[in-house]
């Protein structure tokens, strides 16, 4: 099962969408109206060239061939702005959903339980607890142990060590109901908590593994910093109260 099919998208929402970008989805001629429009000009210039005198009709088409390219400008830079893909639509088909964005956080604290770990998350320019989108391994035996080899399996690779050095386990699935800076409307979570070890993991304050920027944190520091506070503070609340 794919993440499309376990969608729960009210029918009456997606005919809205689909009903307010009807003239974008489909639409791929930025390039050919770039041209038409171009040659529509160097037409009037060669029209212009046929005038042996400055006279008044002169400069009238001087001045029609000018607004023409300035016309044209300004409608191509509209449509490049205004360029609507099929993954800007699947985005905004996904935002349509009320069963739940369903994802994994992953919670890392440090051989002393005084810290969390962190990376930076490009995107929301955000330092974040390791997460991943659930996976669909939601059928058959043991789900739950499978989920958490799903995600054990991810940490080694985010973090470059064995999956033999990850311990841990799934200690909260919450729901959550929050506004999505990023798309800009509200969403509704499915989280599963987890809390995992990692052995001989560094101490260092920062580092970096990979490309990726990662820190430890004092929740309390967490609960002050300006871009968390931001964008996830919600989630930092859950951790301190509920995860550990």
């Amino acid at each position: 099962m794919n993440n499309l099919e376990i969608m729960n998208i009210p029918k009456d929402k997606l005919e809205l969408l689909l009903e307010r970008k009807r003239d974008s989805i489909g639409s791929n001629n930025f390039w050919w109206n770039f041209w038409a429009n171009l040659a529509g000009g160097l037409s009037l210039i060669v029209s212009i060239q046929q005038f042996t005198h400055y006279n008044f009709c002169f400069y009238i088409c001087l001045t029609g061939t000018f607004g023409w390219f300035f016309w044209t400008f300004i409608q191509t830079v509209k449509q490049w702005k205004s360029r609507y893909n099929h993954k800007q639509l699947f985005s905004d088909i996904e935002s349509l959903d009320t069963k739940g964005h369903p994802f994994d956080l992953l919670i890392i604290q440090n051989k002393e339980k005084t810290k969390v770990l962190t990376f930076f998350d490009k995107r929301w320019n955000t330092y974040l607890f390791p997460y991943k989108r659930m996976s669909d391994i939601n059928e058959g035996k043991q789900p739950e142990k499978r989920e958490l080899e799903y995600v054990t399996g991810y940490l080694a690779e985010l973090l470059q060590v064995s999956e033999e050095n990850i311990h841990g386990e799934m200690v909260l699935r919450k729901t959550i109901q929050k506004y999505s800076v990023s798309d800009k409307v509200n969403k509704t979570y499915d989280h599963r908590f987890y809390k995992m070890a990692v052995d001989n993991l560094g101490d260092d304050n920062d580092f970096e593994i990979a490309g990726v920027k990662f820190k430890w944190w004092h929740l309390s520091d967490l609960e002050t910093d300006q871009q968390t506070v931001k964008n996830n503070a919600d989630i930092v609340a859950v951790v301190k109260n509920e995860v550990l």
